[in-house]
């Protein structure tokens, strides 16, 4: 086990980047299957960076950040979702901007427990991070080419 903290606020102005060439993917693995779009970012990230986080890390990070998720940003979500047709442009970008502030609230959720909990261990395979997270919910990397090929 490597004792280096690795983990600060870049990890998600990379995820942010990512995101634009993944977007569809991340929506579809949320909303079909339940997966959290910042920890399916942190994952790819990770991998980039080659940095492995423990399967039990992933596990932790997973049922915390689910009970916040559950709790705050998917009501939220709902909301805004079922209130698409009903607001004005404007006033559906307002609730955007809201969910947003709600996805980084999450990620200093995310941030804190990476510093406070998980260990970081060499580097196991191609795309270490990416399986371990996706194996939570029966999926694997190779199912996503296009998460696999992120830059």
């Amino acid at each position: 086990m490597l004792e280096e903290r690795v983990f600060d606020s870049s990890l998600w102005s990379d995820g942010e980047r990512l995101y634009s060439t993944v977007q569809n993917t991340c929506i579809t693995l949320q909303d079909e299957y339940g997966l959290a779009v910042n920890l399916l970012l942190l994952a790819i990230t990770l991998d980039k960076r080659t940095i492995a986080l423990g399967e039990d890390c992933w596990q932790r990070l997973q049922d915390e950040f689910n009970s916040w998720q559950q709790r705050f940003l998917a009501p939220f979500r709902q909301l805004r979702r079922l209130s698409k047709t009903q607001l004005q442009e404007q006033e559906y970008r307002r609730m955007l901007d809201v969910e947003l502030m709600l996805e980084r609230n999450g990620q200093r959720l995310i941030l804190n427990r990476l510093n406070q909990d998980c260990s970081v261990y060499p580097y196991q395979a191609p795309h270490w991070n990416l399986n371990c997270y996706l194996s939570m919910f029966n999926l694997s990397a190779e199912q996503f080419p296009e998460l696999l090929a992120a830059r």
